[in-house]
């Protein structure tokens, strides 16, 4: 963590990208991991009180970050620990039953569209100066999930489901 603390400001491009700067976030869930296993809380308040502390120290962590903010890095710490306390408690919370919302789900389904597509819409879009006002922000929001859901359907799941 300390390599990747120093990395932030000498070489942030391969601090973001190496994974000799992300090994400690790799070994953070396989902690949580090997303690998910071997801890059982018993009592549903408590797990309520740890799930709400994983979430406070996500959001915490979501509204403090700026685009000066090093990542990864000590200020990335609390995100980590945030998220591997909410994947500890698993479904025996009511944040974890939120999360498990089937559309909460789906949109996590579509995740991996979104990333895949925003970076090269949003590239055209400024490119083509597209993005002048709030309202086309929107629009490309909207056209990114569009895309990213054909994707999932024509793509993703034909190649998912094939038998080889």
């Amino acid at each position: 963590m300390c390599y990747s603390e120093y990395q932030s400001y000498n070489s942030p491009n391969s601090n973001f990208y190496l994974i000799f700067s992300r090994i400690w976030q790799v070994l953070a869930g396989g902690l949580f991991y090997y303690f998910e296993k071997k801890i059982n809380i018993k009592k549903d308040l408590i797990n309520e009180l740890i799930s709400l502390i994983g979430l406070i120290l996500i959001f915490g962590s979501i509204f403090s970050f700026n685009v000066n903010t090093p990542s990864p890095s000590f200020s990335t710490l609390p995100l980590v620990v945030g998220t591997g306390i909410i994947l500890v408690t698993k479904n025996i919370t009511i944040i974890n039953s939120t999360l498990s919302n089937k559309y909460l789900t789906y949109l996590g389904k579509l995740s991996y569209g979104i990333y895949l597509w925003h970076f090269p819409i949003i590239s055209y879009s400024k490119y083509t100066n597209v993005l002048n006002y709030s309202y086309q922000k929107w629009l490309i929001i909207i056209f990114t999930i569009i895309l990213s859901y054909l994707s999932y359907i024509l793509i993703e799941n034909p190649i998912r489901k094939k038998k080889y």
